[in-house]
């Protein structure tokens, strides 16, 4: 269709290439609101009651050979899966020891990261840094980039600045904005409480290609602190009535960003439609 548009004449082919342009915008738009709507679902619903039917099953053949290492990993997985951190830990460590085990060297990271990732959401961060050091050094980009986070976020967390603020920059340097913006997502609450929260930031913003990236950042940064927030909540005061009316507040809030976003994308289409017809 943008071929034949092309084909009538100059008018019609800057209409094909704004039109492709809106597209693009239009699905990145979507993918942000996606991410959002997700995000905000989890909050939502918290951790998983129950047990799911994967971590069921995963149990149950975990019962059949109780010291296979690569079923203890499934396992995690699934307790992973269900944000059920505490008994993700607790089968994960079963193994941490003997993850030399296991063949595979991007194998053996994952089960050490998603032991570090329980850790982390249960508040262990010493735990986390005593797991990382254990972790031989990945081929995989992706993955030297999540070790460098969390090495940074429990670095912070048990107030060491510098070594943390290293790892920092090591974990950005050379990604994009999508990766960049995502560790520092993930670092947020602990970079804050060192005070290195707006320099970091400014790091980012230095990758940030234009004004859609900067709106993301933005967008970012207010779900990071809602998330904190709750975390907070849940963390300092076990009664449930103040839990899910901070729940609540926190769910308004992130639906206004929604619709802050998508009257964004609106807007931002009709002012291309307008460029098009002038």
């Amino acid at each position: 269709m943008v071929e034949l548009r092309q084909r009538r004449g100059g008018g019609d082919g800057k209409q094909a290439v704004h039109g492709g342009q809106q597209e693009i915008e239009a699905d990145r738009s979507e993918d942000l609101l996606g991410e959002l709507g997700q995000l905000a679902a989890r909050l939502r619903d918290g951790p998983r009651v129950g047990v799911s039917s994967e971590a069921m099953r995963c149990r149950e053949a975990l019962q059949q050979d109780p010291y296979n290492l690569e079923r203890i990993f499934e396992l995690g997985l699934a307790y992973a899966e269900d944000s059920q951190w505490e008994q993700c830990a607790n089968v994960l460590l079963r193994g941490w020891k003997r993850v030399g085990e296991l063949q595979d060297l991007e194998t053996r990271c994952q089960f050490l990261l998603t032991l570090c990732q329980a850790s982390v959401n249960l508040g262990k961060f010493r735990q986390t840094l005593a797991v990382l050091a254990d972790m031989e050094e990945s081929d995989e980009p992706e993955t030297k980039v999540r070790v460098e986070a969390l090495r940074c976020h429990a670095n912070c967390s048990i107030g060491d600045s510098a070594t943390g603020l290293q790892a920092f920059h090591r974990a950005i340097a050379g990604q994009d904005f999508e990766t960049a913006s995502g560790c520092w997502a993930l670092c947020y609450p602990s970079l804050q409480q060192v005070g290195a929260l707006q320099a970091t930031r400014n790091a980012i913003e230095d990758l940030a290609a234009d004004d859609e990236d900067r709106k993301k950042l933005d967008l970012l940064e207010n779900l990071a602190r809602l998330k904190n927030d709750i975390t907070l909540d849940m963390a300092e005061d076990g009664k449930a009535k103040k839990f899910w009316k901070r729940s609540a507040m926190a769910m308004l809030a992130i639906l206004g960003l929604v619709l802050c976003c998508y009257l964004y994308v609106l807007e931002k289409r009709s002012f291309q439609q307008f460029q098009v017809k002038n």
